[in-house]
């Protein structure tokens, strides 16, 4: 049950877009909403990309020797996160506010760790291209703990979810967490399984519909033998997804930029993109 919902809110755009993502979702799982925006009071050094260390982890606990303790009352609640929260009164979804000290990945990493969902917004660049993402995000993605959702550019209206079916741990939490949404959303999903041979999809396919039984949802599953970019992009076109749910990739494969396939979904038109650990 989707009840906890994190969401990074910076006041930027993205943000504001994410937040009316997440209270969508809270309003028909009956969640709460928790407010988390971090000043940023220390950085690692300038322009400096934390997804070029070969561990992102030590990076961001390695920032808590430059952080000086905040007295109680002693950070403000500043305006746009007031804003925010009564957004939430307005659309009857219980809010809570947390604002700490930065950097704001780690702060969000630090807080969301019993959260259902944590959603972010792309960036709080005004300007971003398509499939690109802010600093925070990608670290975010990175060190993924919890589900993390990605709001699109644009608002859009949760219709269908469409999962990336893989043999793994990760890959059975996905598929649940995609039928749960499935479930609790009343919207059918889309399960695609591709770059395996023609046998192997083909039993892997009737292990998947069984798993989406339980939840009574509407299904399709989708085999390709393409590779899992192409598979994606050919299918997310044609089906339209509102939102794109990915087994997370391990981070070694992240250290130097995000894998091929959260690239390709990112780059989706008018999907939000789910990475579950």
């Amino acid at each position: 049950m989707i009840k906890n919902i994190v969401v990074g809110y910076d006041g930027s755009t993205g943000a504001q877009t994410a937040l009316a993502q997440a209270l969508d979702i809270a309003e028909i799982t009956g969640g709460c909403i928790h407010l988390l925006t971090a000043e940023e009071v220390a950085e690692l050094g300038a322009e400096q990309d934390m997804l070029s260390q070969p561990d992102v982890l030590d990076m961001l606990d390695a920032t808590d020797s430059l952080e000086e303790e905040t007295e109680e009352g002693g950070i403000t609640v500043p305006d746009f996160v007031e804003e925010a929260r009564l957004r939430c009164q307005q659309a009857h979804i219980s809010c809570t506010v947390n604002v700490g000290p930065g950097p704001a990945a780690r702060y969000v990493r630090e807080h969301a760790w019993l959260a259902d969902l944590v959603v972010v917004g792309r960036g709080s660049r005004r300007q971003l291209r398509a499939g690109e993402i802010g600093r925070t995000t990608r670290q975010l993605l990175q060190a993924a703990q919890r589900p993390i959702l990605v709001a699109g550019q644009e608002y859009v209206n949760i219709s269908s979810v469409m999962v990336v079916g893989e043999k793994s741990s990760g890959g059975g939490r996905a598929l649940s967490l995609a039928g749960e949404m499935g479930s609790e959303l009343n919207v059918p999903v889309d399960v695609l399984i591709a770059d395996r041979p023609r046998h192997v999809l083909t039993h892997w396919s009737a292990q998947v519909r069984s798993l989406l039984h339980a939840y009574h949802v509407e299904d399709k599953v989708e085999l390709s033998t393409a590779p899992l970019p192409q598979a994606l992009t050919t299918w997310a076109l044609e089906r339209s997804p509102s939102v794109i749910v990915l087994p997370q990739v391990q981070r070694q494969l992240l250290s130097w930029r995000l894998a091929s396939v959260y690239q390709t979904a990112l780059q989706l038109p008018d999907a939000m993109v789910m990475v579950v650990p």
